[in-house]
C-alpha cells in the first residue's frame, strides 16, 4: 500500500464522518421539533425520552421559580406529554412562605406540569414557623398542584403537627392559606407539651 492509498482512505473516512454527523444533527433537529409539528402522528406511547438523575425547576407566569423536582430517573411519554419519575422529591422555592417538600416512590406529571400525582410512601412536610410547628403528612397517594401549592388525597392520611396526631380519610391542604382539612373518619390524639421545670 502506498501513500496515495492512505490519502484516499483518510479522505473517505472524513467524508463518512461528516455525513454521519449531518445525519445525526438532522435527526436530532427533527426529534426536538416534532412535538410542535401538527403533521407528525405518534401511535405508540412508549417512552421517547429517558433520563437518569434529573433535576427540574418549574416557574410561574411571572418567571418566578415555584418548585424544584429531582428524581432518580424520568421517562417522557409522547401521546399525552406526561412524565413519570422514580423516587421524586419536590421542594417549594417561595421564600416568603414555609418550605414545603414532598417525596414518594413514583410520580406522574401532566404535560405542562399543572398537576403531579405522587404514589407510594408519600411524605409531605411543611417547615416549622416561629408560631407554628412543623407539619408532616403520610399517605399512599397525593395529587399536587404546584402553582397554588395545594395537595389532596382520597386515601387514608396520618398527620403529625407538633404534639397533635391526626388520622382520617381524604385530605385537602393549602400551603398558601396554611389550611388543612380531613374529610372523614377523623381521629385526633394530643399529647400535652412537657412543662419546663426550673431546678
Amino acid at each position: 500500500m502506498n501513500a496515495r492509498f492512505y490519502d484516499r482512505l483518510a479522505a473517505f473516512a472524513s467524508i463518512l464522518l461528516l455525513v454521519s454527523l449531518a445525519a445525526g444533527t438532522y435527526y436530532l433537529a427533527v426529534w426536538v421539533a416534532r412535538d410542535g409539528d401538527a403533521n407528525v402522528v405518534t401511535t405508540s406511547n412508549e417512552p421517547d425520552v429517558f433520563v437518569e438523575g434529573v433535576s427540574l425547576i418549574r416557574v410561574n407566569a411571572n418567571g418566578d421559580p415555584v418548585f424544584r423536582m429531582s428524581a432518580d430517573s424520568m421517562q417522557h411519554f409522547p401521546i399525552d406529554g406526561s412524565s413519570a419519575f422514580r423516587r421524586p422529591l419536590l421542594v417549594s422555592l417561595d421564600t416568603s412562605r414555609p418550605t414545603m417538600s414532598v417525596r414518594a416512590k413514583t410520580a406522574v406529571a401532566s404535560r405542562e406540569g399543572q398537576s403531579t400525582v405522587l404514589e407510594g410512601e408519600v411524605v409531605l412536610t411543611r417547615a416549622a414557623e416561629p408560631d407554628n410547628p412543623a407539619l408532616t403528612v403520610h399517605t399512599e397517594r397525593l395529587v399536587l398542584t404546584p402553582d397554588d401549592e395545594s395537595a389532596r388525597t382520597d386515601l387514608p392520611v396520618r398527620i403529625e403537627h407538633g404534639t397533635l396526631l391526626l388520622q382520617g380519610t381524604g385530605m385537602e391542604f393549602d400551603n398558601l392559606s396554611r389550611k388543612l382539612s380531613l374529610n372523614a373518619n377523623v381521629r385526633a390524639d394530643w399529647t400535652a407539651p412537657t412543662a419546663n421545670r426550673q431546678p
